[in-house]
């Protein structure tokens, strides 16, 4: 679409031009000016990272690396070309890439970007911008959004993404398209997938899909219960945070670690020699799983701090997915370990 300068008596088009003619560089220009004003092209976030890539034995680098107020990550791609090229396939790459980062990483990486010293000042940073009063790794990273900026789209660029927005995915295509009016040379961005007068629509519509493809497939059980579990109480706790209070329990008393791990069903356990902190832990695990050809869900473990089991020189790690199973591995436990369970099932 044109762009006119009203003048006095008639409209007066403005020049199209390219990024490339205007010898205009993705990196030393769009970029280096982007990061410092993403909310031209994405407002309400905040840049942690530029040219990012900390994941192994990877050269690909995200151009810029944000996060929203909802605690999205979200990957920036820029291209200067006419038609986009194939960045909405390196942008799900890099999604897949980053999707494990947790809320102390994401403050490391953002300390590295602003050369900042101390990473408790990063941590604060991004607590402000969150508006957050202390860190909430279980609500942080819980999506990842892409947002891909280019001069122009290619029609096979713009139909993939949104087949792959209709499939649940967040992806936003922002076209960057400069003019010349003179000796200015302005540029026009729009947001065009998707159109802004329908996002709201489109992302109610989204959400209702995966809210309804997940019961229909989990039919999970969400209620918080009080539980009290050899005289200790515990208030509003989930299925998944159940399960793991009672294999504490159990160690607690005395009961071996191999004797815990039988009475449950298998693949519940992560087992590392060594005594290994969580960043270690996950760190050996997505190595493992890469030469598996798939992503280490960092999120599907209790991995804070303080879960971990550290015993006779061996690291475990719990699973979270008990789903259907969590009441019979739980009165399995109680009745192979004698513990006294109170609780409203």
């Amino acid at each position: 679409m044109a762009i006119y300068k009203l003048g006095n008596a008639d409209f007066e088009q403005l020049e199209e031009t390219t990024f490339a003619s205007e010898k205009i560089s993705e990196r030393y220009d769009l970029q280096r000016l982007l990061k410092n004003r993403i909310d031209v092209i994405v407002p309400g976030t905040m840049v942690i990272a530029e040219e990012f890539c900390r994941w192994t034995q990877s050269q690909r680098r995200i151009d810029l690396l944000a996060i929203d107020k909802d605690a999205n990550l979200v990957v920036i791609e820029l291209k200067r070309t006419q038609d986009g090229g194939s960045m909405e396939l390196q942008a799900l790459r890099y999604a897949s890439m980053i999707s494990t980062l947790t809320f102390k990483q994401a403050a490391e990486i953002y300390a590295d970007y602003a050369s900042i010293e101390s990473p408790s000042q990063a941590e604060e940073a991004l607590l402000e911008f969150l508006e957050w009063d202390e860190p909430r790794e279980d609500e942080f990273g819980n999506d990842v959004r892409i947002v891909l900026v280019s001069g122009e789209f290619s029609i096979e660029l713009t139909t993939s993404v949104l087949w792959l927005n209709d499939k649940g995915l967040d992806i936003r295509c922002v076209r960057m398209k400069p003019y010349r009016n003179g000796g200015e040379l302005l540029v026009n961005v729009e947001q065009i997938i998707p159109l802004p007068e329908a996002e709201r629509f489109q992302v109610g519509v989204r959400e209702k899909r995966v809210r309804q493809k997940s019961e229909k497939i989990s039919n999970g059980d969400f209620t918080r219960r009080d539980v009290v579990i050899d005289g200790q109480s515990y208030a509003a706790v989930t299925k998944r945070l159940l399960a793991y209070l009672v294999v504490k329990a159990a160690i607690n008393r005395g009961a071996s670690i191999e004797a815990v791990r039988a009475t449950m069903p298998g693949g519940k356990w992560i087992v590392r020699e060594g005594e290994l902190d969580a960043e270690a832990v996950i760190a050996s695990m997505t190595a493992e799983k890469k030469e598996l050809g798939v992503i280490f869900k960092r999120k599907k473990y209790f991995l804070e701090d303080g879960q971990i089991f550290h015993i006779d020189g061996r690291t475990y790690v719990l699973s979270n997915q008990w789903g259907k199973g969590t009441q019979a591995g739980v009165e399995a436990m109680q009745q192979e370990f004698g513990l006294e369970i109170e609780v409203e099932w």
